[in-house]
């Protein structure tokens, strides 16, 4: 998935985009899988995100770009609790979230384990 629908899935999922996909909890999983088909069947009723250049087949325009919460909003206010978005890369990627809505993980030191 490329960074609108991965921002939007996130968002509504309420996961934090720096999440390691195997510390997610089953719960989590689940969310995000049932928001990433939702969003991405929109998406696709929609014809996409044209947030640039992008057409589709027939040459037109999409309108999902319209019906995002987080993409490209960086500093509005998240719609839930009027946090403002902030913006930051993730594995090189760019990345828009709700500080409030989408905690950042807590990471635990991980142990060496000697022989």
């Amino acid at each position: 998935m490329g960074n609108i629908y991965c921002d939007e899935s996130l968002f509504a999922a309420r996961i934090h985009p720096a999440t390691l996909a195997s510390r997610l909890t089953p719960a989590q999983a689940d969310a995000l899988w049932r928001h990433m088909r939702r969003i991405l069947r929109l998406a696709i009723l929609h014809r996409g995100s044209s947030v640039s250049d992008f057409l589709d087949i027939d040459g037109r325009g999409g309108r999902f770009q319209h019906r995002h919460k987080v993409y490209g909003l960086s500093g509005s206010p998240c719609p839930r609790c009027r946090t403002p978005f902030l913006h930051t890369r993730v594995a090189g990627r760019g990345t828009t979230f709700c500080p409030k809505c989408q905690k950042k993980p807590i990471v635990g030191r991980v142990l060496a384990r000697h022989k």
